[in-house]
């Protein structure tokens, strides 16, 4: 079968919890958020877990060792902090481990669970999860192309999800945009969010930024854009540059935020400012920039 010019190979079930017949007898309790992701500033897998419909509980986050793996100490501190009975932390342990492995398994960048339930019965059950699998674990691993494929858009560079909110978020690698998106919920106090996912490639260059750039410009389901990229081989003036060239190319009048970070980062940052462009607006750090955007929809003056 074959779904939007892919091949489809297998098609998984979802299973309802809400309307089975143990629903009645034994109603959903708790549902959590738990994310295992790569975080590539700390060089560590990072777990974070917070419940669903408690917009004032933090998000609890642990910083997982590749080499030692997630100890239950750590699970144990997720299930503190997110104040489950103590009876629950075995069954608790035993299922994030579970899912810890099933994400190093298979080469993993990113693992929504979203949500993990906690019926009356006190189990936990897994009622939907999200994958993202790196490109090159996808080239290792014959089991892990054969289940999953690739999830892409037509442009090979980049990742695209659609979100709801107003910002565009732009940046290469996902534990960088995740945790700036998270900043600007907290800020904004979750009155503005992303609009949209566009991860890059790691090797950000002129080409993935024009790749990026044209896509943008056919999406058009946001009020702004915020671009965060790390760069480790194109010196981050170039950069700026280009964000400068291919802004004026695909005719945005949107703001756009940029934070670059890397070689000549400085440099970037003054090229940009210098530029005195109406709608493009630099910053030394992701912080700034989140401010900035939320004084924008707070209608302040956002520079």
């Amino acid at each position: 079968m074959r779904l939007d010019e892919t091949t489809v190979k297998r098609v998984l079930a979802e299973y309802d919890l809400n309307s089975d017949e143990k629903a009645s007898i034994y109603p959903i309790m708790h549902a959590f958020v738990i994310n295992f992701y790569c975080d590539r500033e700390l060089r560590k897998v990072c777990l974070s877990a917070t419940e669903m419909g408690q917009e004032t509980m933090p998000t609890v986050v642990e910083a997982i060792d590749p080499i030692m793996g997630l100890h239950d100490y750590q699970v144990n501190n997720i299930a503190g902090d997110l104040n489950l009975p103590f009876m629950l932390w075995s069954a608790f342990r035993q299922v994030i481990q579970r899912i810890y492995r099933c994400f190093v398994a298979i080469e993993a960048e990113e693992m929504a669970i979203a949500p993990l339930v906690m019926r009356a019965d006190e189990r936990f059950y897994v009622q939907r999860a999200e994958v993202m699998i790196d490109d090159d674990a996808l080239t290792a691993d014959v089991r892990v192309r054969h289940e999953f494929g690739t999830k892409k858009t037509k442009i090979e560079s980049l990742s695209y999800i659609e979100l709801q909110g107003q910002v565009a978020f732009v940046g290469n690698g996902a534990g960088l945009l995740m945790a700036s998106m998270d900043a600007l919920r907290y800020h904004s106090e979750n009155k503005v969010r992303p609009s949209c996912f566009l991860q890059l490639s790691h090797d950000v260059d002129e080409r993935v930024l024009n790749d990026a750039f044209e896509l943008l410009s056919t999406v058009k389901a946001f009020d702004s854009v915020f671009l965060v990229v790390h760069s480790t081989r194109v010196p981050c003036d170039a950069l700026a540059r280009h964000v400068l060239q291919f802004y004026s190319k695909y005719a945005f009048r949107l703001p756009l935020y940029v934070r670059l970070e890397g070689v000549y980062a400085d440099e970037a940052y003054q090229l940009l400012r210098q530029a005195n462009h109406p709608n493009v607006r630099a910053y030394r750090t992701v912080l700034e920039a989140v401010e900035a955007i939320t004084r924008l929809y707070m209608g302040e003056d956002a520079r």
